[in-house]
């Protein structure tokens, strides 16, 4: 099924273009690597796709039903919000369901006869609501996920706010995984993470079963995790079935076959355009009519000709001037006795 369809989609900032004409979807259970060049619009694509930009042209339709959720890298809790407390907003459901349990019990404890065994019979109800929902496997879920992203038991009565940078991805990262929703949307995931929590995350949305869209300059992360590559231009999206590395070469074989056909396009236009010059000349040297109509024919002929554009590979390479090389000085940088704390956290100390 196909669970978010893009189509034709524009984007300005101002009278800057960012990207028009994209399209692209994901269908249920696709795990998509949205790749592009720096300053491209990929971030800017997401955040469309969630709402929280307007786009100037195109459509956007999600499936009925489906829940999008996006790792942002800038969020705002409340000044005294614990790191638990955001990780338990992931199962808003159950936390209505346990508060009304608690109520339900509270009022159990005053009322006797034929109101006792009515609530009862709503305590039982209610109970399975919550069961259904997942309530008993809240904190194994919580437990798990944080196993896994390295968010340590004592870390989780901090307040969000009081957080690096670097810590607050990690808790928002867990917090999205927790949510499961339908489709994810990971901008920059493995950024923060040790090598044994990138691994985790690899497995863990190796196997998770909704659908996926992440943008990642990791090409290995990409590689164990990603089936499909979207490839964000200004002027459309290119897609490839595969991993990165499958992307790489089908990039280049689609590339040979491109630089190929405008090859060929422009010895076509060059031969005719011979063409019509020699018929020209021949009808000068000859005072021939027929010479001057032939090349007019040929004229009607190229304008009919599709110009093909030069293809771009993509991956042009820096070219450093190196005629006039001036010696700087030899000390570039002086550090002496930098340290560096979050909160009761030290990150290093007395380094020069």
């Amino acid at each position: 099924m196909i669970e978010l369809d893009v189509n034709n989609l524009t984007k300005y900032y101002g009278a800057n273009k960012i990207f028009e004409k994209i399209s692209f979807r994901l269908q249920t259970g696709e795990r998509t690597g949205l790749i592009g060049q720096n300053g491209c619009g990929k971030t800017t694509l997401m955040k469309v796709l969630m709402g929280v930009e307007d786009s100037h042209g195109g459509t956007i339709s999600v499936r009925k039903g489906t829940k999008l959720g996006y790792l942002d890298q800038i969020y705002k809790a409340g000044e005294m919000v614990t790191v638990i407390q955001m990780l338990q907003e992931s199962f808003e459901n159950v936390g209505i369901l346990k508060n009304e349990l608690s109520k339900l019990e509270e009022k159990l404890k005053h009322i006797t006869g034929d109101e006792l065994d009515a609530e009862m019979k709503n305590y039982g109800r209610l109970l399975d609501k919550y069961e259904l929902a997942g309530g008993y496997e809240v904190e194994t879920e919580i437990n798990k996920i944080c196993q896994g992203l390295m968010i340590a038991d004592s870390f989780r009565s901090k307040a969000f706010e009081g957080l690096s940078g670097g810590e607050k991805t990690r808790v928002l990262l867990a917090k999205l995984l927790l949510e499961q929703p339908d489709v994810l949307l990971l901008d920059e995931p493995t950024n923060h993470l040790d090598i044994e929590s990138i691994e985790w995350l690899e497995n863990f949305l190796a196997e998770y079963k909704g659908t996926i869209l992440i943008i990642s300059h990791d090409r290995s992360f990409l590689d164990r995790v990603v089936n499909k590559i979207v490839e964000l231009e200004p002027t459309m999206a290119n897609l490839y079935d595969g991993n990165y590395s499958d992307y790489v070469i089908e990039k280049e074989r689609r590339f040979e076959l491109a630089y190929k056909a405008y090859v060929n396009n422009q010895r076509k236009i060059e031969n005719m355009e011979r063409q019509i010059e020699r018929y020209r000349i021949w009808g000068a040297m000859r005072d021939s009519e027929v010479m001057y109509k032939r090349a007019k024919e040929v004229e009607k002929r190229l304008d009919k000709v599709e110009v093909v554009d030069r293809p771009n590979h993509g991956n042009t390479k820096i070219r450093l001037n190196q005629g006039e090389i001036k010696r700087t000085g030899k000390i570039v940088l002086t550090i002496e006795n930098l340290e560096k704390s979050f909160l009761d956290k030290k990150l290093f100390s007395d380094l020069s």
